[in-house]
């Protein structure tokens, strides 16, 4: 399993990344991987009002956009705890994206709206994709809004 990292500038031009485990990355896989992170920075572009165009993937990185995104609100402190567990083990885990579209919101909560098409977009881009610190696949449990300090 490798380790994605995807990157990008918040409004005020501070970056800000996200990290998830996928599959090695070979010679016999490496158009099939690239799709799938082109299909992973969609679905994180489409919570986030950040362009998350930046990716690390062994043996294939894209540079990080450097314009300021065009709201005032993609903030980096604004953020989606991604909470999944792993289909196996049962063990809980999470990543955190950045710039949170907080129009995503259940109303009078801090969970996303999984059954909007973004929501929905992200959670089956997990769940077909990303894998557990042990390599499983996982199954996503909640997504909410955090606010983090810079």
């Amino acid at each position: 399993m490798a380790r994605v990292t995807l990157s990008g500038l918040d409004y005020s031009l501070e970056g800000t990344s996200t990290s998830f485990n996928l599959a090695d990355l070979t010679a016999a896989n490496f158009t099939a991987q690239g799709v799938i992170l082109a299909d992973g920075q969609a679905a994180i572009q489409g919570v986030s009002l950040i362009a998350y165009e930046g990716a690390m993937y062994p043996a294939m990185v894209t540079a990080r956009e450097n314009t300021r995104p065009a709201s005032p609100f993609a903030q980096r402190e604004h953020k989606w705890l991604v909470r999944f567990a792993d289909n196996v083990t049962s063990k809980v885990e999470s990543f955190e994206i950045g710039g949170a579209d907080l129009t995503l919101l259940i109303p009078g909560t801090e969970k996303m709206d999984l059954a909007t098409p973004e929501g929905a977009a992200l959670v089956a881009f997990v769940e077909t994709n990303v894998r557990s610190n042990a390599g499983n696949p996982v199954t996503v449990t909640e997504v909410i809004h955090v606010g983090r300090a810079s």
